[in-house]
């Protein structure tokens, strides 16, 4: 294909070919349809700011079939960070319990 062509037309052509997202590779060996964009990346992290639904889409993401394999590992890494978050808040307020006196330690 580039038999003749100079590295400055070969380098033109691969930047072009990316910017449409195109791949030099077969479609087999690379799947761009798991791949999500940045707008996506977007919204979803919009989402996350409004309470209660961002833990609801967390599940919803995390369990569902139909969601793509990034975002689903995403949402099970949020949520194992989420779980280890309120653990680590339930054993401070506990601490904290215990040293003001409200809890009778023995």
């Amino acid at each position: 294909m580039f038999k003749n062509a100079s590295v400055s037309t070969i380098m033109i052509y691969s930047i072009v070919l990316y910017l449409e997202g195109g791949s030099y590779m077969s479609k087999d060996v690379f799947n761009n349809s798991q791949t999500i964009s940045t707008g996506e990346w977007i919204v979803t992290y919009l989402l996350m700011c409004i309470p209660v639904v961002d833990i609801i889409l967390l599940f919803v993401w995390a369990l569902s079939s139909n969601t793509k394999e990034s975002k689903s590992n995403w949402a099970k890494s949020m949520l194992i960070l989420l779980f280890l978050s309120v653990i680590a808040a339930v054993m401070l307020y506990a601490a904290g319990m215990l040293n003001t006196g409200l809890i009778p330690v023995s």
